[in-house]
C-alpha cells in the first residue's frame, strides 16, 4: 500500500506550478556536487582574453541553472550541465568584452529593474529573490552578469553590427512583396510560433561534443526542465535573452532540417537537437496555423476541473481516500459523467472556457494529445490534486474575408520584421563565431573544463 501511496503521489508531483527543487548545500571545497581534484573554491578555471572565470563563476550559474529551471539535482546532472555552462560564460565575456570595446555602458540601475521585473514575475520582490539566491549559495552577481551580458550583447548588435553591416541585414521591398504573395497564394503553407535553444559549433573538432551537450540537454527537457529558462541561461543565440522566443516562422523560412521537424511537431511539445550550418538547435513549438485559418493557440477550449484536497503529511487513511476519490474521477467518461462523479465525492467542478494559448505552458502538454471526455493525468497544485477533463476544443475555420489595406500593411510589416530578425540573428552568430576565431582562450588548471580550444593570439 505504501507502494502505491508512493507512486500516486510521485505522479501528482507532476506540477508546473510547484517550486523548483533545492540542490544541496556547497561542499567542504564549495563546489556543487563532488569536490574537485583541484583546491580554492575561487581558483581560476579559464581566462579569456585576460577576463578570468573562476570555479565560483561555474558552480553558481549551474546552481542558478537548477533553481530556474526546476531540474532535479543529482551529480550526473551537475556534471552534464558544466561544460555547457562554461561555453556560456566564454560567449558573455566575449560579449561584455565586444560591448565596452565600443564603449557601450550598462548602468547597474537598468540590471536592478531587470531583476526586479523577474521577481515580480514570480512574486517576490528584489530583496526576497536576492535572500533565495543566498540560501542556494548563489551570488546576486551570477544572475547580474548574465543579465549585463544579455543587454550588453543587444545593444552591441543594434548600435554597432547593424550600423556597420547595413546591407547584410537590410529588407527590400521586393523580399516582401515577394513572401506576401506566396503566403496570400499558397492556402497550404504553414507558419510556427517557436523557441529555441542553439548550440554553437565553433570548429569541427567540437561537433561530437557539442552534440552530446544537445542531447543532455533534451534528457533534461524530458525530465521536467523549463525550455525558457534552459533558453535563458545556456543558449548561445540571439534568442537567448528573451527565452528562446524567435517569433512565427512561415514554412520555407529556416533550414529544410527545421522545417521537416516542425511539421511533425505538436504544439507545446520541444524536438530532439537538430544539427543546422552553425550548430545545433532544439526547438519548442508554441503554435502553429495555416494560411487562412486562426492559429492553434487561438481555438477556445472548454474543460471542467476537481480540486481534490491531499497533503502529503495527512496520516496514510486520509491519503489513501483521497488517492481512491482521484482514481475515481479518472475513470469517468465524458464531461457529464466526470461532472456526476465529482458530485457524488461533494466535490466542486469548475468550467473553465478559454483560448488554448492562455493555458500555462506544462498544461499545455496535457490537453494537446488529450481526446474529448477523457480525464487528463493528475496535477500536484498548492491546493491538493487537480484533476480536468477536455470537454470540447473549436475547429479553426477558413478566414475568407479579403484583408483591408491597413491589414495588408501590417501583415507585410509583420513580414519585413521577421525578415530582419532572422538576418540580424545570422550576423550575430557570425560575428560571435569571429570573437572566438580571435580570442585568447587559456585553461589554467589542467584538468578544468575546456569547451574551446586554447586559441593564439
Amino acid at each position: 500500500m505504501m507502494k502505491k501511496l508512493l507512486s500516486l503521489s510521485l505522479l501528482l508531483c507532476t506540477s508546473i506550478f510547484a517550486a523548483p527543487p533545492t540542490s544541496p548545500a556547497p561542499n567542504a571545497q564549495g563546489t556543487v556536487g563532488a569536490p574537485q581534484k583541484t583546491t580554492g573554491f575561487n581558483s581560476i578555471i579559464l581566462t579569456v582574453n585576460k577576463d578570468a572565470i573562476t570555479r565560483q563563476d561555474i558552480d553558481a550559474r549551474i546552481r542558478l541553472v537548477l533553481l530556474t529551471s526546476g531540474m532535479p539535482y543529482s551529480p550526473e546532472i551537475v556534471e552534464s550541465m558544466r561544460s555547457q555552462v562554461v561555453k556560456s560564460l566564454i560567449d558573455e565575456k566575449l560579449q561584455t568584452q565586444a560591448a565596452d570595446s565600443q564603449k557601450i555602458i550598462i548602468p547597474a540601475a537598468q540590471i536592478t529593474e531587470e531583476i526586479t521585473k523577474l521577481a515580480t514575475e514570480n512574486n517576490m520582490d528584489f530583496e526576497k529573490l536576492k535572500t533565495l539566491l543566498k540560501e542556494q549559495g548563489i551570488p546576486i552577481k551570477t544572475l547580474e552578469n548574465r543579465i549585463r551580458a544579455q543587454i550588453a550583447w543587444a545593444r552591441y548588435i543594434r548600435e554597432y553590427l547593424k550600423e556597420r553591416y547595413p546591407a547584410q541585414i537590410q529588407v527590400s521591398d521586393q523580399e516582401v512583396d515577394k513572401l506576401y504573395t506566396k503566403r496570400t497564394q499558397d492556402h497550404d503553407q504553414t507558419q510556427f510560433e517557436v523557441l529555441e535553444i542553439f548550440l554553437r559549433i565553433d570548429s569541427p573538432t567540437q561537433a561530437e561534443s557539442v552534440k552530446k551537450d544537445a542531447d543532455r540537454i533534451y534528457i533534461d527537457l524530458q525530465n521536467g526542465a523549463n525550455f525558457r529558462v534552459l533558453a535563458r541561461q545556456i543558449s548561445q543565440g540571439t534568442s537567448a535573452a528573451t527565452g528562446g522566443y524567435i517569433g512565427w516562422i512561415p514554412k520555407g523560412q529556416l533550414d529544410s532540417s527545421v522545417d521537416t521537424v516542425l511539421e511533425k511537431m505538436e504544439v507545446s511539445e520541444f524536438s530532439q537537437p537538430i544539427r543546422v550550418p552553425l550548430g545545433y538547435r532544439i526547438l519548442m513549438l508554441l503554435d502553429k496555423k495555416q494560411a487562412g485559418q486562426i492559429s492553434y493557440g487561438q481555438r477556445e477550449i472548454v474543460y471542467k476541473q476537481v480540486i481534490t484536497p491531499f497533503d502529503d503529511a495527512a496520516p496514510v487513511e486520509e491519503q489513501e481516500k483521497a488517492m481512491a476519490q482521484i482514481e475515481e474521477l479518472q475513470k469517468a467518461n465524458g464531461c457529464a459523467n466526470f461532472e456526476k462523479t465529482a458530485k457524488i465525492l461533494k466535490y466542486e467542478v469548475s468550467e473553465i472556457k478559454r483560448k488554448f494559448k492562455e493555458i500555462p505552458e506544462g498544461f499545455q502538454k496535457l490537453f494537446t494529445n488529450s481526446p474529448v471526455g477523457t480525464t487528463l493525468q493528475p496535477i500536484r497544485i498548492p491546493e491538493g490534486a487537480l484533476s480536468a477533463m477536455l470537454c470540447s476544443i473549436e475547429v479553426p475555420g477558413k478566414i475568407t474575408k479579403e484583408q483591408t489595406p491597413e491589414e495588408i500593411v501590417k501583415a507585410k510589416a509583420e513580414i519585413s520584421n521577421a525578415l530582419e530578425q532572422d538576418k540580424t540573428r545570422k550576423l550575430a552568430e557570425r560575428e560571435l563565431i569571429m570573437l572566438h576565431s580571435i580570442a585568447y582562450i587559456k585553461n589554467q588548471i589542467e584538468e578544468a573544463p575546456s569547451p574551446t580550444e586554447t586559441k593564439k593570439k
